[in-house]
């Protein structure tokens, strides 16, 4: 068994992205950036090590309802359990933080009494 991981294949796109993101896809799982998928390996790493368990990548968790009626859903980019803190962590990596994502994430932290932590 090797230790060398293989390297993140890039998904070719049809049109120009607006935020210069290259997507790529790693252990079967298709990523929005480069930046992304270097954070999923580093939590890889970390679960490993076994300071996070539980690793999920984009759940689709969290749907925001108000009165009955579906506002939106918020899909992070990910969430797992940290054993140190002893509490659950929602992660979105952002190179650009949009007044849409600003408003999901008001929502969500809102909802579902969570933080959402943006990664650089």
């Amino acid at each position: 068994m090797t230790t060398e991981q293989a390297e993140p294949k890039t998904i070719p796109s049809k049109r120009k992205r607006k935020y210069r993101n290259v997507r790529v896809e790693y252990d079967g799982i298709k990523f929005d950036s480069k930046r992304e998928c270097a954070h999923y390996q580093d939590l890889k790493v970390l679960e490993a090590a076994g300071k996070i368990s539980q690793l999920r990548v984009h759940p689709k968790d969290f749907q925001i309802t108000i009165n009955n009626k579906r506002i939106c859903r918020y899909e992070p980019d990910f969430i797992f359990y940290d054993e140190e803190q002893g509490r659950f962590r929602i992660q979105d990596v952002k190179g650009v933080i949009t007044e849409l994502f600003k408003l999901k994430k008001k929502l969500v932290e809102a909802t579902y009494d969570i933080e959402v932590e943006i990664v650089k």
